[in-house]
């Protein structure tokens, strides 16, 4: 994983002021060639910074070496955004979206 999403991830958890998050995370596939999504993975538990961040660097490379032609996007559902989207105008005709979101608590 990048270094500079290894390090938002960081102070994305830093910001919520506690040692240990509800955390929801959720994988989906995307074939934009049939217009169909499935959930291809979730995981929901109280985590702390280290087991956020190597959670999500672990999925992420699972994700890379089982779909190394997918675009992998990573989506703080807290704050409605990706984390690493490019500005491509290339049609991928599969997508990977890996989702957050913090549980039960008031968000930065």
């Amino acid at each position: 994983m990048a270094y500079t999403l290894h390090t938002e991830l960081i102070n994305i958890f830093l910001k919520q002021g506690r040692e240990e998050i509800d955390v929801q995370i959720t994988v989906e596939e995307v074939d934009n060639t049939a217009l169909s999504k499935k959930l291809i993975n979730g995981i929901s538990k109280k985590m702390d910074l280290n087991v956020f961040t190597a959670t999500l660097e672990r999925l992420i490379d699972i994700l890379e070496e089982k779909y190394p032609s997918a675009s992998i996007k990573i989506v703080d559902e807290n704050k409605a955004r990706s984390l690493n989207e490019k500005d491509e105008n290339i049609v991928i005709s599969t997508e990977i979206i890996v989702k957050f979101k913090f549980l039960g608590g008031n968000y930065n």
